[in-house]
């Protein structure tokens, strides 16, 4: 018998008693509770880049930009999901003055959001689509 099937068996043979189901519950309870604990730190990071990001873009021309400072921790704590449109969107654009950028941006800001598990899909989309372009129409129409 090998050591994982011996270990199987007795896991299997303490689970089976009460006081060893509490045993086994206590366990793994523990084990997730510390991996919790270590991911909210990153999801913390991660969230504030992606913050950074959609901030950047967002407030238009006018805004003070650290574009490096933002793609770095984008680079950093952002999910590979999001890194690719990310940085499709980087290469192509560079202000959201189309309906082509506001696109690949809510694309973007759509993977932050299911990378963050807030969800909402194409519903969030739609919406953040039509935030976007109200922002740019507002930041146009009150510049000189």
């Amino acid at each position: 018998m090998s050591f994982s099937e011996l270990s199987l068996a007795a896991l299997t043979t303490v689970a089976a008693s009460s006081a060893g189901g509490a045993l086994v519950a206590s366990l793994l309870n523990n084990w997730w509770g510390r991996r919790a604990e270590k991911k909210a730190p990153k999801t913390e990071m991660r969230a504030k880049a992606y913050e950074d990001f959609v901030t950047y873009f967002v407030a238009g021309p006018s805004a003070e930009r650290h574009s490096q400072s933002i793609t770095a921790r984008l680079a950093l704590y952002g999910e590979s999901s999001v890194l690719v449109p990310a940085a499709d969107f980087l290469s192509t654009y560079r202000d959201l003055d189309s309906p082509e950028s506001i696109a690949a941006f809510v694309e973007v800001v759509r993977r932050m959001r299911a990378s963050l598990l807030t969800g909402h899909g194409e519903q969030a989309a739609e919406n953040i689509q039509r935030m976007v372009s109200s922002a740019q129409a507002g930041g146009r129409a009150s510049q000189p």
